[in-house]
């Protein structure tokens, strides 16, 4: 999603938004240490963002991404191969999701 800069409303810190996405409910996800998840398929198209924890996803194509606390995922693998996932380190991951059309 490309991000637009906007002016900032007092002095000259800057500021980017993106175009609002249609949504209308949210849920969260938490996963223990050591949890993983074998092949599967995103239930629907979501975004995906890390609250707390690491979150290991491998795509089908064998491509491996780390996110941490902050980042955002669009999750768009509804069919196909799908993906995996791993919690890494020590502590528990909690996410948020947002289902979008």
């Amino acid at each position: 999603m490309p991000w637009q800069e906007v002016a900032a409303n007092s002095g000259p810190v800057e500021e980017w938004v993106t175009a609002l996405q249609e949504a209308r409910q949210i849920g969260f996800l938490r996963n223990a240490a050591g949890a993983h998840d074998d092949w599967h398929n995103a239930p629907s198209k979501r975004f995906v963002m890390v609250i707390s924890g690491a979150l290991e996803v491998e795509a089908g194509d064998g491509e491996k991404r780390l996110f941490t606390p902050g980042t955002v995922l669009l999750v768009t693998d509804v069919a196909g191969r799908g993906h995996r996932t791993r919690v890494v380190g020590p502590d528990e991951v909690l996410l948020v999701w947002i289902p979008v059309p």
